[in-house]
């Protein structure tokens, strides 16, 4: 018995050693004592951000400053100094920067409750730490988000500190440094407001779902489900990754991320069946941006969009639905198109899983992500869905012993969760000041009323202005993160002009999360080149134009806003006619861009094939007459030259 006994408790705690004396990540690879450090705080900040979430009481401002603590200590330790080199243990100026992290964001978790209660000023002590904490906060985010947002954020403090030498309508009086440092770091519009609160609560949730997803191979088996589904038809396994990436892009918080998960399997499998790398990987990091526009988590996006809006979360995802169809119908079109042009099969049937015996052996790991999406959709809070996922993941997993989440295995989804969550945690804070000084400086108004000076109150210029905007403030940065930049300062525009609010704010994250694909910080397409072993500038410009269609959707949607569902009573008949003319509006881009219809277009064709597509995106009889029109001439002329092409080509008879 006693045998028996140490063999079981051997059994359990190997694999529990095992997990906890070796950290692999891609910016640091830890083994020994150092790996158990990290492993500590890493399931540690998950168990705690579990119970806050859930069961445990804390005032809101406290819970972002241990979020804050956590990140601090987790980014300096894990991170190294430079990117692209893994970090194999802190040095000594690692452990002093966490150690201090840890100290600021904790003396806002002290000190708090003396500012908001006693309402007394700063004295050069808080002002020394808040100074640190800034400085900390700034290298943190070059670290685990890069330059960019540290630049644009440093740009906005010192435009509050010198905005009376702005040029125009964006000169203010200047705030003096004592109020702009007060005002970032010991209240709730700066650093430790809304934002902060929003990874600490929903964003940290939903990344430690999705890992929990990841460690139990839910991730392998919607890729099998793609591939069972799709990866016989033409050009099969790219469909694959269209389809998984979909569903696990929701999920997760980054482009980036997702590209790096399902784009090992996917990538491989498309060079395999002849597409080429870099085509390969522009239509994984398309994908994956993509999925942060799919209902119904939308990256946290669609709980964050509906706090902001102060509009039910239903009618969120119910907006975004039809936009994110259309979004992932033209990369399929243009997928199909080009494995037609280049005469691509699909993996043959015999290679693949069988449908049912994957739904047999892993079906039940569907389960979770489904009673998340019902809990969302029958009004329960965003936390809730989100701890009984991961509760329910844990359960659902023991029904069979191959998915069966062993104590090793939780230890890994919870550190995993913990390391996935630092870049938009630290991109989140570091908005915070951006939200801040928008809110202090009023430039949200100022931007919004220059835009509309300048586009004239014509709404197509305000609306590629906007577009360009909110390009420049997502690029390098997660989606939560990018949504939220956007929104603050490029949204009030179009509001201002009389665009849906929804539709203005889908507009803005549209462009934000397509960033990830936008040259010269096409962050989800350069690590989709590193997969595929391709050079990344290709891959770069390949998923612009394969993600063409993410840039003219948004215009659609704000010319034809029944397309996002939110006219009470809804007409049908124009729903439909709005939908048509939409599809075939993707289709016809998708033609353009891949110059392949029913065969090779020549340039009269692509021609009409693009004004198509263009003239879809404004409703009125009149545009969709002459869309007909020109589409029918198309093919015809398409049509034309096929039978004659077949007739040259025909075997001559003996």
């Amino acid at each position: 018995m006693l045998d028996y006994l140490k063999d079981k408790l051997r059994n359990i705690f190997t694999p529990i050693i095992a997990v906890m004396t070796e950290v692999n990540f891609t910016m640091a690879k830890f083994k020994g004592h150092w790996a158990i450090i990290i492993t500590l705080i890493t399931v540690s900040m998950a168990a705690f951000h579990l119970y806050y979430n859930s069961y445990g009481l804390m005032m809101a401002i406290q819970l972002r400053a241990a979020h804050l603590a956590f990140v601090f200590l987790l980014i300096f330790l894990i991170f190294p100094v430079r990117r692209g080199i893994a970090k194999t243990k802190p040095s000594i100026a690692d452990m002093i920067l966490a150690v201090s992290g840890v100290f600021v964001a904790m003396y806002m978790y002290f000190m708090y409750n003396n500012f908001a209660v006693t309402g007394r000023l700063p004295d050069p002590i808080d002002l020394t730490v808040a100074v640190i904490g800034i400085l900390l906060l700034f290298e943190a985010c070059r670290r685990a988000v890069g330059w960019p947002l540290v630049i644009l954020s440093a740009v906005f403090l010192i435009y509050a500190k010198y905005g009376n030498l702005a040029p125009g309508g964006f000169k203010i009086v200047p705030f003096s440094t004592n109020r702009i440092i007060y005002q970032m770091y010991y209240t709730e519009t700066g650093i430790f407001g809304i934002v902060l609160g929003v990874s600490a609560t929903f964003i940290f949730m939903f990344i430690l779902f999705g890992a929990f997803l990841g460690v139990n191979k839910s991730s392998e088996f919607f890729n099998d489900i793609s591939l069972a589904l799709a990866g016989h038809r033409s050009g099969g396994p790219g469909k694959v990754a269209i389809l998984a990436s979909g569903v696990m892009g929701t999920i997760s918080g980054s482009a980036v991320a997702n590209v790096a998960t399902t784009g090992t399997i996917t990538i491989p499998l498309m060079k395999r069946v002849g597409y080429k790398p870099h085509f390969g990987a522009a239509v994984e990091s398309v994908a994956s941006s993509g999925g942060s526009l799919m209902p119904p988590i939308m990256a946290s996006s669609a709980f964050i969009m509906s706090e902001i809006l102060g509009v039910p979360y239903l009618k969120v995802i119910t907006a975004a639905l039809i936009p994110a169809l259309l979004y992932y119908l033209a990369l399929w079109v243009m997928l199909d198109l080009e494995a037609r042009k280049m005469g691509l099969k699909g993996l043959p049937k015999e290679q693949l899983p069988k449908l049912k015996q994957v739904i047999i052996n892993r079906g039940h790991l569907a389960i979770p992500l489904a009673i998340v999406i019902y809990l969302l959709i029958s009004g329960r809070t965003p936390l809730f869905a989100g701890f009984w996922g991961i509760v329910s993941t844990v359960a659902i997993s023991s029904l069979r012993s191959d998915t069966r989440m062993s104590p090793d295995r939780i230890i890994v989804a919870l550190r995993n969760g913990a390391v996935a969550s630092m870049a938009p945690a630290i991109a989140c804070a570091t908005v915070g000041i951006i939200v801040g000084i928008s809110s202090m400086t009023g430039v949200g108004t100022m931007m919004a009323t220059n835009i509309i000076n300048i586009s004239g109150g014509n709404l197509m210029i305000a609306l590629v202005m906007t577009m360009v905007a909110s390009i420049v403030l997502g690029m390098g940065l997660p989606t939560a993160a990018c949504y939220i930049t956007a929104a603050t300062v490029a949204a009030p525009a179009l509001i201002r002009m009389d665009v849906l609010p929804i539709a203005a704010h889908l507009f803005v994250l549209y462009y934000a999360v397509l960033s990830n694909l936008t040259p010269p910080v096409a962050l989800a397409s350069f690590t989709a080149a590193g997969i595929a072993n391709a050079p990344p500038n290709k891959v770069a410009m390949t998923g612009l134009k394969l993600g063409l269609a993410g840039f003219i959707v948004p215009m659609m949607f704000v010319y034809s806003p029944i397309l996002l569902l939110q006219v009470d009573p809804l007409p049908i008949f124009d729903l439909a006619l709005v939908i048509v003319t939409a599809v075939v509006g993707v289709i016809c881009l998708g033609a353009a861009m891949e110059k392949y219809f029913l065969l090779n277009l020549n340039r009269f064709e692509q021609l009409l094939f693009l004004i198509v597509s263009l003239v879809m995106i404004k409703p009125g009889l009149m545009t969709d007459i002459i869309g007909a029109t020109l589409l029918a001439v198309a093919i015809l002329s398409q049509i034309i030259r096929k039978k004659k092409y077949s007739q040259q080509n025909a075997p001559v008879g003996g």
